[in-house]
């Protein structure tokens, strides 16, 4: 039982926030450590998770400015992008602290997550890329991991 709309809201993000961790966690460990491919993967799950699940994605989201008055959805928000930090900084084989690794972590998820939004909202259509999404997603990966810092 929940006491009001704002505890079920709360229910409801957590879980979706939880399974969208999975799938990225998930989509990681099926590729080798320090591959390109591997930063791809994260990058579909998100993705895929958006399209998927886009009422969840859209309310994980919708309730950003709430989110540092809830203890519990920042750390969920965080531990997912810490992990997206120590998959970055596995590749380079730096410490996840150094900020060049947060700043390639954070332009690597800004893109993706971009992408989604515009997919969801209906603002552009992956099939006018040039490439496959997949090709894109290599594309993307490869140039922030491999641009010098």
């Amino acid at each position: 039982h929940f006491r009001d709309r704002d505890e079920i809201l709360h229910a409801v993000v957590a879980a979706g926030m939880g399974r969208m961790r999975a799938r990225i966690e998930a989509a990681a460990a099926a590729h080798p450590p320090r591959s390109v491919d591997r930063i791809a993967a994260i990058g579909k799950a998100y993705i895929d998770f958006a399209r998927e699940e886009p009422g969840i994605f859209q309310t994980i989201f919708g309730l950003a400015k709430s989110r540092k008055d809830d203890p519990e959805l920042e750390a969920l928000g965080d531990g997912t992008f810490q992990f997206v930090v120590s998959v970055v900084a596995e590749f380079l084989d730096r410490d996840p602290s150094d900020p060049d690794i947060v700043s390639r972590a954070y332009a690597l998820w800004s893109i993706v997550h971009g992408h989604s939004f515009l997919v969801l909202d209906g603002k552009f259509e992956p099939e006018k890329l040039p490439m496959t999404e997949d090709a894109f997603l290599i594309f993307v990966g490869g140039a922030m991991l491999n641009a010098p810092a």
